[in-house]
């Protein structure tokens, strides 16, 4: 498998980045997503290939079931939060998503934990 990783990462140098390298120097020094995608961090989710977006479109937050913690026990989760005020407050993103998706372990651990 880290064969297959190495050849990824192989072809993201020279292929991907040589495609969108004029982005990729334009999103150097500034970033302006129009969305805020949260999502599992199932490795089946994969929110670039779901929207079919471009590198600066989508500010992404993942985490075990896309989960969002209630305001009263923020908190403990800094880092969501911190997330969603940056992508909203700083960035302006239009839109938030959050993405489920079947078969999630998160949300049946949450079920047979009850």
């Amino acid at each position: 498998m880290l064969e297959r990783l190495k050849t990824g990462l192989t072809t993201y140098k020279e292929v991907t980045y040589k495609k969108y390298e004029r982005l990729y120097h334009d999103l150097e020094q500034t970033q302006d997503p129009h969305t805020l995608f949260i999502a599992c961090s199932d490795s089946r989710v994969s929110p670039d290939m779901l929207l079919d977006s471009d590198p600066g479109e989508v500010f992404t937050i993942r985490n075990i079931a896309n989960t969002i913690p209630a305001y009263e026990v923020s908190q403990n989760d800094i880092t969501t939060v911190s997330s969603i005020e940056y992508a909203i407050e700083v960035l302006g993103v239009e839109e938030v998503i959050v993405c489920g998706h079947s078969n999630c372990g998160g949300v049946c651990g949450c079920f047979t934990r009850a």
